[in-house]
Order: C-alpha cells, then structure tokens, then sequence
C-alpha cells in the first residue's frame, strides 16, 4: 500500500486517469479480491456473442493505420465481427509468421467510421476494454478472476517474457462523443478498469517518479486514445517461440454497472488553468527559436526527408509508451514542433514544453516572447 500512497502524492492532479488508476488498485486491496470478483460478477451481462475489431495488415505495421479523409480513405483497414474464439484463431494464425517489429498486425477494439484509419475522431464506438502489460507479471491470476466470474475474454501471452494483452468484450458498445469532454471522462473511466484489472491479477506495482507509470501495472497509455491499437504478437524469427493464446465463451463486460457496484466516485475534477492556445512556433514575423534552442541544447537528430530535424521531445519524461523512438518528435523547417507521443502530448501545451529545456538555452526564448 505504501508504493500507491507514494505514486498518488506525487502524480499531478491533472492526470485524473492515473490517479484513478492508483486509486482502483488501493479499493481492491481495501474490499478484498473476493467481494470485488463479486462485484464482477454482477456486472456481466448476455451479449451477442460477437464484437467489432478494426484491424491494419499491410506490412507496415502502425504506420498503415493513418487517418482517413472521404476524398482518401484508408484502404487497409478491415472490419472483423468475431466471437472470443474467432479472434483467437486470428491472432493464432497471425503469430505463425515472421514479421520484423513495428511491421506486423494492427487492430484496435472498436468500430471505425467509413474513413477507416485510427484516429480518435474515427472511433464511432469501442466494443472491448484492451489491457497490455509489459513485463508485469503473469496472466494466471487475472484468467483466474476472469474465469471465477463468468467474464468473455481473448489473452495473447509471450512465451519469452511475462508480457501479455486481454482483451475484454463490452456488453454494449460505448458509443463515442465528438469534444475533449467525453474524452476526459472516458480517459478517467478507463483508468479505473485498468487499475481495478491490474490488482484483481495482482500485476506487479512499482514507482520511481512520474515517468514511471507502466510500472504500476497495465500500461495506462491504452486509456488515452479512443482508438489506441493493440500490436498482434508474432514470431520475430523463424526459431522463435509461439506466442499462446486463450479464449473465454463467457458473458460481456458492463463497466458503469460494476463501478457502480463498487461504489466507486472519482476524485472532483481540478480547476484548469487557461492553456494558451495550440500555437507551436513564434509566428511568421518572429525569428524561428525552436531549432537553435534545441541544436544548442544537443537535442537535435537527423535531418527529415521533407525538411526540419527530428529531436528530443521537451517533455519526453512523460512519455509511456517504451523506449524513444528517434522519429517521434521532430521540428519542421518552419519551426512547428510536433511530438506523436501520447497522441500529441505538446498540443496546447507551448510554454510547458518551452520552460523544460535545459537553462542554458532559456535565452533564445525570452529573446523572441510575443
């Protein structure tokens, strides 16, 4: 209990889905895993048998899920309806082949518009709850609690690591609303799940600061995108070990209806400070700061075909989603910065990411202040 009293002191009340997360895991051990199973229980529902996966297969790994517009539609997506079972024999199927990393299937959880890519705007509906975790600990604990309760479920476990992904069917589909408000609360309401996910499958639980929250259990950052994808397990070489998979005919999943019976109530929503608007650069009139601040600060990387640099995000201490990928953030030759992590974490957020460089370079900004 101590490493979850230490995480929520220190994690910023404007991460409200992290906390909540934190929160989730401190009520399982505080209700006891049995009365919170029950509760479970209570809240499975009969379904169809059957939801939606969008999925991506062309070779290119994420990069084949773009956003698509009605002049240009992705043409790679493809629209699954499939039982726990089916999905299974999919991803079974799927992990025969050898695929480098970053090349393999894509698919995400949820019915997309007729545009076909990932973006959150093209997220119609979720239909089931993703959880990955990374080297937290093994499956058996969650399938247990999953299998007690009657719960519909599609696990895909590594053989090389203690790594695995469950997938979570919805009774009904949560019906998505355009606005940063739906999202909010959606991004709160997931991070409960996750969190009470993680302590029912006693998931390892780790802090070492606030760029640390894959350490708490599931990854927190499949919370943060309506259509966040899951990345299908495959052999990477020939000799590679099979990844495993299971499958669960149970009943869905009614999240409201088990936090509900959990009694659960999120913590009040802190007062936002106004944000200055989602401006990246000093203006056409102004001399371009960004790219001598972060060429002087060692931040800059190779250069990008279509011009600007790649560098180091500004604010790369709150990034989840693994090592740093030398592509993520870069500054165009007009002096837009742009970070694809967290699904564009620096949006709005110019004056945060300009007061985190390091000192010695403070001066090319105060130097060019509108």
């Amino acid at each position: 209990m101590e490493i979850l009293t230490k995480a929520l002191a220190e994690i910023p009340r404007a991460q409200q889905d992290l906390r909540e997360f934190v929160r989730a895991r401190a009520l399982v051990r505080q209700l006891g895993r049995d009365r919170v199973c029950d509760a479970l229980r209570s809240a499975l529902r009969p379904w169809s048998g059957t939801f939606e996966v969008s999925a991506w297969d062309s070779g290119r790994g994420h990069f084949s899920t773009f956003g698509g517009t009605p002049s240009r539609p992705n043409p790679y997506v493809r629209r699954w309806c499939v039982s726990p079972s089916e999905l299974r024999d999919r991803l079974q199927r799927n992990a025969q082949r050898v695929r480098a990393k970053g090349t393999g299937l894509c698919l995400t959880h949820a019915r997309v518009a007729a545009t076909g890519g990932s973006t959150d705007e093209e997220v119609i509906e979720r239909t089931a709850l993703f959880c990955d975790a990374d080297v937290r600990g093994e499956p058996d604990g969650l399938v247990d609690a999953l299998r007690r309760a009657g719960a519909a479920f599609v696990l895909s476990r590594k053989v090389r690591d203690s790594s695995f992904h469950a997938v979570i069917p919805y009774a009904a589909p949560l019906a998505t609303i355009p606005g940063p408000a739906f999202k909010q609360t959606y991004r709160v309401r997931m991070g409960v799940l996750l969190g009470l996910f993680s302590e029912m499958g006693e998931l390892a639980c780790e802090w070492v600061g606030v760029g640390s929250p894959k350490l708490l259990g599931f990854d927190i950052a499949t919370a943060r995108r309506l259509g966040t994808l899951e990345y299908a397990y495959n052999k990477r070489e020939p000799n590679d070990a099979l990844p495993l998979f299971e499958a669960n005919e149970g009943l869905a999943l009614d999240p409201h209806a088990w936090l509900e019976a959990l009694g659960w109530t999120a913590e009040p929503e802190p007062l936002r400070a106004r944000r200055e608007p989602a401006v990246f650069y000093d203006g056409p009139t102004q001399p371009n700061t960004w790219l001598p601040a972060l060429e002087s600060a060692g931040m800059l990387l190779q250069r990008r075909a279509t011009g600007g640099r790649f560098c180091v995000c500004p604010l790369e201490h709150e990034h989840t989603e693994g090592p740093r990928n030398p592509t993520a953030t870069f500054v165009s030759s007009a002096g837009v910065l742009w970070c694809s992590r967290g699904g564009g974490h620096l949006r709005g957020r110019y004056r945060e990411a300009r007061a985190a460089m390091p000192s010695h370079v403070q001066h090319f900004f105060t130097e060019n202040q509108r």
